[in-house]
């Protein structure tokens, strides 16, 4: 979940996403939910935490990047 705050810093400082690719992350967010609903499905507490606080912060580099790009009209990009 960390590694993505870095990333999430940066795209908010210099408000610029076209470097990023916005379908790799909505990508790692996807496989995130399929693991959320794996640990929910398997009571397992650790996983679905771990892996709903992963998905907060990727999350928030997917909606940053479709933030800037609307707002910069580079969404084709």
């Amino acid at each position: 979940a960390v590694l993505f705050v870095p990333q999430a810093i940066r795209l908010y400082k210099t408000k610029k996403s076209n470097e990023l690719s916005f379908i790799t992350f909505l990508g790692f967010w996807l496989i995130q939910l399929t693991t959320v609903f794996h640990g929910i499905l398997k009571a397992d507490w650790l996983l679905t935490v771990g892996t709903v606080l992963s998905m907060v912060t990727c999350g928030t580099v997917v909606y940053l990047i479709l933030f800037y790009r609307i707002k910069n009209k580079t969404l084709t990009r």
